[in-house]
């Protein structure tokens, strides 16, 4: 009996020990399976220890590792301790589960391994799916086939992909082999910028590409999309939205077929029956695209364009449509504007202020005046009165010269009595100088040149009036040094040339401190955005009590005034017709 005994146990360790011999080997990557029988096999690659047990009357093995190595479907499994049931096809792994397939990578806390099913089943502890591109998947209810390489999620799971996106569902499932992740019931994606949600989305993480299904809103800055299907490029930061695009903002809203929408630059291509209203201006476009590019704070409408706009007189509310080939609407900041256009803008304004009926009689009044005066200046029969109307006009110009001269002078400078040549030398070079001023300029100058202006004349000088008085005192104290020699002096001896310089001196200091004032107060850039519009081609414009066409047309918000070119025509309340 002992004899048997002893034979037996020695065959037990012959046939236990080389199998744990191999169990306690180095890790040996395994080859390739070859057929469908060689993938249903599981192989033992690694272990520390390897125990045989009996559970409820079926054959267990428990391996213990740091990790142990299991080889199945070419997916390795790695764990700390495992219960592997040969009978049930059974691998009950836990602690440090790893599952290892083509750089696809899950790891948790226990695993149940149907090895008949190829199937990796996590449940109840967080589960984290990594791919090669480092998308980071978790969850806590999991399923992974190792045959198929497809992982199916339910009760919520969250993926954040290699740039930090976060796409949130309820359920959803992964395919390693094409690198797509699918997402389903309630899906939430995030981005820095802008959020969607939707019932259904794929993810294609090779592409960077996120394709949504039906019933998708976006937000972004409180601005609201909605639509039926879209995806999302990421790496070209593009949006594409169709099937019944709407869009909301706090001032406009809008209908299209489809939208492209660049998050980088801001720009917005809408297709198909485009339509966007404007509340704030109740203005109301339609196309058959619009495009608005947010850099130039520009938008085109081209394929029939239209635009509706409300507007309020003292006949009550109507509506003007303006219709074109394209119409182009475009706002630039009043500071970048071009010098010239605001001269243009200008003078314009200045033309259309005149009643030219009016203009056009002036204008006719002039000329006739004009014309009688040649021909009473050519009319023999008037040369006896010539020389009565040149001596009156010349003591007119006399007494108006002489006149200008008391204004211009200082009251308190005074010489001795000048000869009546002087006096005539003086008006002469007076009238020289010509009528474009006359004593209403200089009404305003102080009387004494010495005397001091209060706080509130100082407040209200500018630089161009302290540059006149300066040339003025100036003009008189270049005058001093004749006055002195006539009355046989110098000129330091006059009194008043001391006031004069003093004075000049002054308003030189006032000059320089206005220039250092003016300088450091600068005045800041004037941001207004002025708004202009063009439309190009086949130009259409209707309201109830005026018609217009033209070939093209351009309109300006520093002037309000539209400007028609090309064989414009205009008609009013269907009577009177204007062509030009």
């Amino acid at each position: 009996m002992r004899k048997s005994l002893r034979n037996i146990l020695i065959v037990a360790a012959v046939c236990v020990l080389p199998l744990t011999f191999y169990a306690r080997t180095a890790p040996v990557p395994a080859p390739e399976p070859q057929s469908g029988d060689q993938d249903s096999l599981v192989r033992l690659i690694s272990a520390d220890s390897l125990q045989l047990l009996e559970v409820n009357g079926k054959s267990c093995r428990r391996v213990v590792g740091r990790p142990a190595r299991f080889l199945h479907n070419n997916t390795y499994l790695l764990c700390d301790t495992a219960i592997w049931n040969v009978d049930d096809q059974l691998i009950n792994a836990m602690g440090r589960v790893k599952i290892i397939q083509d750089r696809t990578e899950l790891r948790s806390d226990k695993l149940n391994y149907y090895v008949d099913r190829d199937l990796a089943e996590f449940r109840g502890s967080v589960v984290i799916l990594t791919d090669k591109d480092n998308n980071t998947l978790k969850t806590r209810f999991l399923d992974y086939n190792t045959k198929d390489s497809v992982a199916v999620f339910r009760n919520g799971a969250s993926m954040r992909d290699k740039d930090g996106q976060i796409i949130e569902s309820m359920s959803g499932s992964y395919d390693s082999k094409i690198k797509t992740f699918t997402f389903s019931e309630d899906v939430n994606m995030y981005t820095d910028s802008v959020f969607v949600k939707t019932t259904w989305l794929k993810y294609e993480s090779d592409l960077s590409l996120a394709t949504f299904g039906y019933n998708t809103h976006a937000w972004k800055d409180g601005d609201m999309l909605s639509s039926n299907a879209g995806t999302y490029d990421r790496s070209r930061e593009n949006f594409f939205f169709n099937r019944d695009v709407h869009v909301m903002t706090d001032t406009q809203e809008g209908w299209c077929d489809s939208l492209y929408f660049n998050r980088t630059t801001m720009d917005v291509t809408m297709l198909g029956n485009a339509q966007v209203s404007d509340t704030t201006r109740s203005v109301h476009a339609l196309a058959g695209r619009m495009d608005y590019v947010d850099s130039l704070s520009e938008v085109t409408l081209t394929r029939q364009p239209a635009v509706v706009a409300e507007v309020d007189d003292e006949n009550g509310r109507d509506s003007v449509w303006v219709g074109a080939e394209q119409l182009r609407y475009w706002t630039v900041p009043k500071c970048d504007l071009d010098s010239m256009e605001l001269v243009l803008s200008a003078e314009r304004l200045k033309s259309i202020a005149v009643d030219p009926v009016s203009e056009l009689r002036r204008q006719a009044a002039e000329a006739a005046a004009k014309a009688a005066e040649e021909a009473a200046a050519n009319d023999p029969n008037n040369a006896a009165n010539a020389a009565k109307r040149k001596a009156e006009y010349d003591k007119q110009t006399e007494a108006k010269g002489t006149g200008r001269t008391k204004v211009e002078k200082p009251a308190r400078i005074s010489f001795s009595k000048p000869s009546p040549a002087d006096t005539i030398a003086v008006a002469a070079d007076t009238v020289a100088v010509g009528e474009a001023a006359d004593s209403s300029d200089f009404e305003d100058l102080p009387v004494e040149a010495g005397e001091a202006a209060d706080s509130s004349d100082v407040e209200d000088v500018s630089i161009v009036d302290a540059v006149e008085a300066a040339d003025t005192l100036a003009a008189e104290a270049e005058d001093m040094p004749v006055r002195a020699a006539e009355i046989g002096g110098e000129t330091e001896d006059i009194p008043e040339f001391t006031e004069l310089k003093m004075a000049t001196d002054s308003l030189a200091v006032a000059m320089d401190s206005l220039a250092v004032a003016a300088d450091s107060l600068a005045a800041p850039k004037d941001t207004t955005k002025i708004g202009f519009m063009s439309a190009m081609g086949k130009v259409k414009i209707y309201r109830s009590t005026m018609q217009v066409t033209c070939d093209s047309l351009r309109y300006c918000d520093l002037d309000s005034l539209a400007r028609l070119y090309r064989e414009p025509k205009i008609w009013n309340e269907e009577n009177h017709q204007y062509i030009s």
